[in-house]
C-alpha cells in the first residue's frame, strides 16, 4: 500500500477527485507463519469483497505483477463492476510458470518436499506448494479466449527480470475485448518504479479515465 505506485495514484485521484481505494491482500505484511494459508483464489476473494464492500458502481483497477492477474479474474466474476484494467507487469499464470521453468532442481526439491520454498532476494518473499498448484486453476495463458471485455491497458518492462513482457502480448490477443493496448518501456524492469515508469501509468490511467467518461 505505501509503495510509490500506490502512492502516485492516490495523490493523482486526489487531485483529481477521484474515488480511490487501495488495500494490502490478506497475509501480504504478515510474516512467514500464515503463507500456508494463502492461495490466488483467497486473494481474489479479498479483491472482491474490497470491491463489495468498499466501493459502489463500476470500478478501474490498477494491478501490478499478481495484481494484474487478479485483476482479470475479477473482471471474469463481475464484468459490471470492472469497467477498465490498467495491468502493470501482468504476472499471469505466474506461479506455476516460474515452478516450471525458473527453478533450479534444488529449489524444486525444496519445494517438494518441504511444501514450502524462501527466496535468497527478500523482495521475492517465499511460495509454498499449496500456493502453486491452487494457482493452476486460475490459468489464463492455456485458454482459447479470456472473457474480459473491458478496456485494458497492459503496460511492460522489456527487461522485466521476472515476467517476460511477451505475456502482457498474449493476454492481449487471448481477450475478448476490443479496446486494448499494450505499452512497452524499452528500459523497464518488473517493479516499473522509476520515476518514468510512475509518470507513464498515473497518464495512462488518467487516459483510460477520460475515455470512459466519454462512452
Amino acid at each position: 500500500m505505501n509503495g510509490g505506485k500506490a502512492l502516485a495514484l492516490e495523490n493523482y485521484c486526489k487531485k483529481m477527485q477521484h474515488p480511490y481505494v487501495r488495500f494490502e491482500y490478506c497475509g501480504a505484511t504478515l510474516h512467514d507463519d500464515c503463507l500456508d494459508d494463502i492461495t490466488l483464489g483467497l486473494w481474489k476473494v479479498d479483491l472482491l469483497t474490497v470491491l463489495d464492500k468498499l466501493t459502489s458502481g463500476p470500478q478501474i483497477l490498477v494491478g501490478s505483477s499478481m495484481g494484474g492477474w487478479l485483476s482479470l479474474l475479477a473482471a471474469m466474476e463481475w464484468p459490471e463492476r470492472v469497467c477498465g484494467i490498467v495491468g502493470i507487469a501482468t504476472a499471469s499464470d505466474f506461479l506455476a510458470t516460474k515452478y516450471e521453468k525458473y527453478l533450479t532442481e534444488e529449489q524444486k526439491r525444496e519445494l517438494d518436499e518441504t511444501g514450502r520454498l524462501s527466496f535468497a532476494d527478500p523482495d521475492s518473499g517465499s511460495i509454498t506448494k499449496n500456493m502453486v498448484e491452487e494457482s493452476r486453476r486460475h490459468h489464463l495463458l492455456t485458454r482459447t479466449s479470456i472473457p474480459v471485455r473491458c478496456p485494458l491497458r497492459f503496460i511492460h518492462g522489456m527487461e522485466d527480470e521476472s515476467v517476460p513482457y511477451k505475456i502482457s502480448l498474449q493476454l492481449a490477443e487471448l481477450s475478448e475485448a476490443d479496446d486494448v493496448d499494450v505499452i512497452l518501456r524499452k528500459n523497464g524492469r518488473h517493479r516499473m518504479s522509476e520515476e518514468e515508469d510512475i509518470r507513464l501509468i498515473v497518464t495512462t490511467l488518467d487516459s483510460l479515465i477520460k475515455r470512459l467518461s466519454c462512452t
